[in-house]
C-alpha cells in the first residue's frame, strides 16, 4: 500500500444483529435416536403448554433473522417518508407554498393543508438508465455503493468518534477499502482543528488507485463522488408519462381516502447519476384526472406540469 498525506488549510439506531438459529445435526443419528429426539421435544413442548393460558394460541417463536427483517423493514420505511417529507417541504419552497404536512400515511403519501383547504400528495421518483423488475439498475448500484461507504464509516467512528466529510473518488474495491480505516487513524484527525483538508492517495497495486478527501467538520458525510456526476438527461417526458399512467390505476384509491384534489409530485433527485434528469422542454400533458403534476429536479427547481 502506498498512502500519500497532502494537507492544506488547517483553518442510524443501533444495528440489529441476530445469530441463525442452530440446527440440529440428525444425519449421524439412527432412527431410533431420532424417535426418542423427536417424543423429547414433544413432552417438553407438552409441559411448556400446561403453564400457558388456555385462551393463547400456540405460535412459532420469531428466530433473530425474522426480527432483523422487521426491524429492518420498519427503519427502512421510516427513512423513506422522512426523506419523502424532506423532498416535499423543498419542493414546497421552491413554489412559494405554505404547505401543512400531515402524519405519515400512504395511498396518497401525504394529506396536504394549504390554508382551509386540503388536498392529497402523491411522491415518486424517476431515473435514468435501465430498469428491471426490480427497479433502477442504477439507484439500486448507488445504494450498494453507499452501504459499503456507511460499514467503513461506522468502522471508522467505532475507532475513533470524529465527524468528517470523505469523498471517495476512484476503485471501491474491497482491497482499497480495507486500507482507507487504518489510513485514517494513521493520520491522527483527533489532535487536528476543525476545518482541516486532507488528501490521501491509496494504491494496493492490485487494482486501480483510489482516493479520499478528508474534512474535518462539525457533521459526518461519506460518500461516493463516482455516484455525484455524470450525463443529464434534458428529455425525461418519456418517463414522466410513464409514471403517470402508473400512477393513475391507483387514483380512485386516493380519491377514495382523501378527496377528489389529488396532486402529483414527480422527483429527480439530481444529487445522484440515477437522477440527473432536467426538463428542458416540454409539451402539453395530459393530467389524467390528477388536479396538478409537479416535476422537481431537486435541488434546482419545480416546474407546474400542464
Amino acid at each position: 500500500m502506498i498512502v500519500r498525506r497532502h494537507r492544506s488549510g488547517s483553518p442510524a439506531a443501533e444495528a440489529l444483529t441476530g445469530q441463525p438459529a442452530e440446527h440440529d445435526n440428525l444425519k449421524h443419528l439412527g432412527a431410533e435416536a431420532i424417535v426418542k429426539c423427536a417424543i423429547s421435544h414433544s413432552r417438553a413442548w407438552r409441559v411448556r403448554s400446561r403453564t400457558r393460558s388456555s385462551t393463547r394460541q400456540r405460535r412459532a417463536m420469531p428466530t433473530p433473522l425474522t426480527r432483523y427483517i422487521k426491524v429492518r423493514e420498519t427503519v427502512t420505511s421510516a427513512l423513506k417518508k422522512n426523506y419523502e417529507r424532506h423532498l416535499v417541504e423543498a419542493a414546497a419552497k421552491h413554489l412559494g407554498n405554505s404547505w401543512s404536512l400531515g402524519p405519515d400515511r400512504e395511498e396518497p403519501d401525504f394529506l396536504v393543508t394549504e390554508g382551509e383547504h386540503q388536498f392529497g400528495l402523491e411522491v415518486c421518483e424517476i431515473f435514468t438508465g435501465r430498469k428491471n423488475r426490480d427497479g433502477s439498475v442504477k439507484k439500486k448500484a448507488e445504494g450498494e455503493t453507499q452501504r459499503m461507504v456507511n460499514a467503513i464509516r461506522c468502522k471508522y467512528e467505532a475507532i475513533e468518534n470524529i465527524p468528517l466529510a470523505v469523498k471517495f473518488v476512484g476503485h471501491l474495491c474491497a482491497e482499497n477499502m480495507a486500507k482507507v480505516v487504518p489510513a485514517l487513524v494513521e493520520s491522527n484527525l483527533v489532535s487536528e482543528p476543525v476545518g482541516l483538508r486532507l488528501v490521501i492517495d491509496i494504491d494496493t497495486g492490485l487494482h486501480a488507485g483510489l482516493q479520499i478527501h478528508v474534512t474535518k467538520g462539525f457533521r459526518p458525510n461519506w460518500c461516493s463522488v463516482m455516484d455525484r456526476v455524470g450525463w443529464v438527461d434534458q428529455n425525461p417526458m418519456p418517463r414522466i408519462i410513464a409514471i403517470v399512467e402508473k400512477k393513475l390505476q391507483k387514483l380512485p384509491s386516493y380519491t377514495k381516502a382523501v378527496g377528489s384534489d389529488v396532486r402529483l409530485l414527480i422527483i429527480a433527485n439530481r444529487i445522484h447519476n440515477s437522477g440527473r434528469l432536467r426538463l428542458e422542454e416540454r409539451d402539453l400533458m395530459d393530467k389524467k384526472g390528477f388536479q396538478e403534476i409537479y416535476f422537481f429536479s431537486y435541488p434546482d427547481s419545480v416546474i407546474l406540469l400542464d
